[in-house]
């Protein structure tokens, strides 16, 4: 998980925010807020306050495509899939201990812990077929960025 540090400091209706990624700055009253980030895009925020309903636009500055690190963010790893079915397991036994009281209850113990067992013998081919996936998206979104880029220019 990312460290996060940032400052503001409110002057009326304007910020100036300090991060560890540069200074931005936005105008606006609460409910409607337009800035210019630290990456150079400009945010246009609009909102129902005290219902944390919003609607954020998003334009301009410079896309790039994904790091390696941004890639190996989105893998998954066996050993993940692996604690997963266990807890699947476990939460089938306990489904099935309530069984006793509902028939119900003892079905969803039954599939989740099939669940479990299924997902613990095939954890290292899900992991890998996941990975693939993932990678094939990263590419497919770096090219239309680049496009996108390109046809700007």
């Amino acid at each position: 998980m990312g460290m996060r540090i940032r400052k503001t400091l409110n002057v009326g209706p304007a910020k100036i925010t300090a991060s560890k990624s540069g200074l931005s700055a936005s105008v606006g009253v609460k409910g409607a807020r337009i800035g210019k980030m630290s990456n150079g895009r400009t945010r246009t925020t609009v909102s129902v306050p005290g219902t944390g309903v919003s609607y954020v636009h998003e334009v301009g500055g410079k896309k790039k495509a994904p790091s390696n690190e941004m890639l190996e963010a989105g893998k998954s790893y066996p050993w993940q899939y692996r604690i997963l079915g266990i807890l699947l397991i476990v939460l089938g036994v306990l489904l099935l201990a309530l069984g006793l009281l509902s028939w119900v209850w003892a079905v969803l113990g039954v599939l989740s812990a099939v669940g479990g067992v299924l997902l613990l013998k095939n954890a290292k081919s899900i992991s890998e077929r996941g990975n693939a996936a993932t990678l094939t998206v990263a590419r497919t979104v770096a090219e239309a960025r680049m496009e996108d880029e390109e046809e700007a220019d």
